[in-house]
């Protein structure tokens, strides 16, 4: 379950005390026309069309300071790997599916629930790690390491071979 509907609830509660924080929502899902009338109220929420271009896409990861996925239930959470590798911090929910894409994040902040207070809470917390161009480098060459496409090959060939 994505749960894009805490994200707009989140959003209220870090208005209470954070001016200027600005949520983007991209894509198009079965709750888009929801999600649409609840951006269109705020200021602080636009609401952007599922973007094709992997190029734009990641213009949209490296201009972000924070990629939040309030989802629950995540098969492997490539968003969050494609965030990470434009250096952009990512706020998963534990045991969400994406816990593992987040590993080696120093410090590991996750929000305990999809529950807008856990994502605020959890949202300040990372606020308040004021981090600059060399954590995004260190975020970048951890999925690099991690995830690459001759890592994951390696490793699933690896597999094969002990299966095998």
């Amino acid at each position: 379950m994505k749960n894009i509907p805490n994200l707009v609830a989140m959003m209220e509660k870090l208005a209470e005390t954070h001016a200027g924080i600005h949520l983007i929502i991209m894509g198009d899902g079965e709750k888009k026309a929801r999600i649409k009338k609840a951006s269109e109220t705020r200021k602080d929420v636009t609401l952007l069309p599922f973007c094709q271009n992997p190029d734009r896409l990641a213009d949209y990861y490296s201009a972000a300071d924070l990629f939040v996925n309030p989802g629950t239930w995540e098969t492997f959470g490539l968003v969050s790997v494609e965030a990470q590798a434009c250096g952009t911090r990512v706020l998963a929910v534990k045991d969400g599916g994406m816990d593992e894409t987040v590993e080696g994040e120093t410090p590991l902040i996750m929000a305990s629930n999809e529950d807008p207070a856990h994502l605020t809470q959890a949202v300040l917390e990372i606020i308040g790690l004021k981090e600059g161009p060399d954590a995004r480098k260190r975020r970048h060459q951890r999925m690099v390491d991690r995830f690459s496409i001759e890592k994951n090959m390696d490793d699933l060939f690896g597999l094969y071979g002990r299966l095998i």
